[in-house]
């Protein structure tokens, strides 16, 4: 979820990311997050600090934002 879209200084878009929480799916490091619509389209992923984490085990994130580039034609 996101709460807002906005213009980001320097040019593209800014997409602030909700705070959320989820359940862990695997035992083992986390290293990455990604943004999906649950089955097939993922919309950005980003870099975590790995951390041991558990299948089961829930989790929470604060929100942040994600900044889009403008679009530019293709040469």
């Amino acid at each position: 979820n996101y709460s807002s879209i906005t213009d980001a200084g320097g040019g593209g878009r800014q997409v602030t990311v909700t705070p959320g929480s989820g359940t862990v799916s695997a035992t083992g490091t986390g290293s990455a997050y990604a943004l999906t619509n649950g089955s097939d389209t993922v919309f950005t992923i980003g870099d975590l600090t790995d951390q041991g984490v558990t299948a089961g085990n829930t989790f929470t994130i604060a929100a942040f934002d994600i900044t889009f580039e403008d679009p530019t034609a293709a040469a």
